[in-house]
């Protein structure tokens, strides 16, 4: 601080120069990078067709909810199945969207969409209560798109007669679906109007969206290499055994495919890639307008190729909890691989573009 006084002149000079709001140049190139360009590719060709598809997939996922519960057989339920891997599916592009219109009055939009494990002794208890307040009450673990899963999933084989003797059962199913498709179609509604504001808001301070892209992507990844894999692995320090119940759609089965889903929109997030690999502006490019950005480019884009390439390895048709049960080998490497590429994306990238860490996983990372 001391040091601070005696230059501040310049130093005052320097930062004010430094934090222009559109540009951050590069002392070698002297190449300047326009951060509203950046802001503009995240919301245009990421963020709102990202939730134009979610909200696509959670209406016909409620159109199916309905069609089940009012004609029950086979047919209806592999739709209203095929219709939840959908949304499930849509669900990975849009996990991380917790600022902006995702901070709700009832939490973060991923808490209330995507909590997980669920708890099934309080979605029985609120079945049996009819209780379907959702938005006066913090039960995450009780409605959301894996609440559903465990709905849909549960009565497998079971004679639909016996499976829905109580009414309330379908009642419950089909509140949790219009919830959801509420809280989706809201999120895409309000990020339009909101769109706009994200972009000019082109600083570098904790309350830009700078920032919020930065901390957000890594918070979701972080919930992606914990959550997914390392909890239900039993690596979490404190954990005496693995929690193979605990992964991530544990019902139906598809873990894996949504693991890999996640991951390669983590990923597109860091290029700046739409879900079709179209490249964009995104972080690569806002680091090659940096001192030293270059070496972490490639470094970042060398592990990215590590991880995905085990993930490759993992087959799809096979539950990610029984692999865990199994001790499959690729997992205990993905493990490994999955948190070295936190060094490069949070504590290296915030390093290089002057952006804070507001987000912690509480794992030491």
């Amino acid at each position: 601080m001391n040091l601070y006084h005696k230059v501040f002149g310049v130093y005052f000079i320097l930062i004010f120069w430094a934090c222009a709001p559109d540009r951050v140049q590069n002392m070698n190139t002297n190449v300047t990078f326009s951060r509203a360009k950046m802001l503009k590719n995240y919301a245009d060709t990421l963020i709102i067709p990202a939730l134009d598809d979610l909200q696509n997939k959670t209406d016909k996922l409620y159109e199916c909810t309905l069609i089940f519960t009012n004609n029950l057989n086979t047919a209806n339920h592999i739709s209203l199945k095929n219709a939840l891997a959908e949304a499930l599916t849509a669900y990975q592009s849009t996990s991380w969207l917790n600022f902006g219109p995702g901070e709700t009055n009832i939490g973060l939009f991923s808490e209330n969409i995507g909590w997980y494990p669920v708890n099934t002794t309080l979605i029985g208890d609120n079945i049996n209560k009819s209780d379907t307040a959702f938005t006066k009450n913090f039960k995450r673990d009780s409605r959301g798109i894996y609440a559903l899963e465990y709905l849909i999933y549960q009565y497998d084989g079971i004679d639909f007669a016996v499976a829905f003797i109580n009414p309330k059962n379908l009642q419950y199913i089909n509140a949790v679906a219009y919830h959801m498709k509420a809280l989706v179609q809201k999120q895409c509604r309000e990020w339009k109007t909101y769109q706009a504001t994200f972009i000019a808001n082109d600083g570098t301070d904790a309350s830009s969206s700078i920032s919020y892209l930065f901390n957000e992507n890594i918070a979701d990844y972080e919930k992606l290499k914990n959550y997914k894999i390392q909890y239900p692995m039993g690596k979490r320090a404190g954990q005496t055994k693995a929690e193979p119940q605990d992964v991530e759609a544990y019902y139906s089965g598809l873990s894996v495919k949504l693991l890999k889903a996640h991951y390669i929109h983590v990923e597109n997030r860091w290029y700046g890639n739409t879900s079709t690999h179209t490249n964009g502006t995104g972080f690569d490019d806002y680091l090659a307008n940096v001192e030293g950005g270059t070496s972490l480019i490639n470094d970042t884009k060398a592990q990215f190729e590590v991880v995905k390439n085990i993930l490759q390895k993992i087959p799809d048709d096979k539950k990610l909890s029984d692999l865990i049960v199994e001790k499959n080998p690729d997992l205990e490497i993905l493990y490994t691989e999955s948190a070295k590429l936190t060094r490069y994306i949070k504590s290296e990238l915030s390093s290089k573009l002057g952006i804070s860490i507001t987000y912690s996983s509480g794992d030491g990372d």
